[in-house]
This record gives C-alpha cells, sequence and structure tokens, in this order.
C-alpha cells in the first residue's frame, strides 16, 4: 500500500507539471478568462500550487526509491 501511494504521489507530480507547462498563459490570457474555463483554469492553479509544495517539502533522498528486487515497477 505504501508504494502504491508513493506512485501516485510521482504520477500526481509529473501531471501537474504536464498540466502546468500547457496551462501557462500571459496574464493577459488569463484576464480574458470567463465562466467555467476560468473556473478550471483557476482550480488548476491552485492544484498545481499545493503538488509543487509538495514535492517541495519531500526530501530529495526519496525520489530515488525504487521497488525491491523481483516486485514490479
Amino acid at each position: 500500500m505504501k508504494s502504491l501511494t508513493k506512485l501516485a504521489l510521482v504520477a500526481g507530480i509529473a501531471i501537474s507539471f504536464t498540466i502546468s507547462s500547457f496551462a501557462q498563459g500571459t496574464a493577459m490570457e488569463k484576464k480574458s478568462l470567463s465562466g467555467a474555463r476560468a473556473e478550471t483554469m483557476a482550480q488548476i492553479d491552485a492544484a498545481e500550487k499545493k503538488f509543487v509544495s509538495l514535492a517541495e517539502a519531500t526530501p530529495q533522498d526519496k525520489y530515488g526509491w525504487r521497488p525491491g528486487e523481483g516486485v514490479r515497477s
């Protein structure tokens, strides 16, 4: 179960970086958004901030974790 949690964390971080690089725009583009799209962008920005702060809080040595020999990664 612990490895599943770590896998979800790593996947979430990867998705966050992908979404953030895709979702980045100029300030003018963000100001022109309205309705559902603006709400979605706000939610993506909030999720990005949470994932980045979680990644920064995770100790560097934990990123090299691999499952034991004979365990599917």
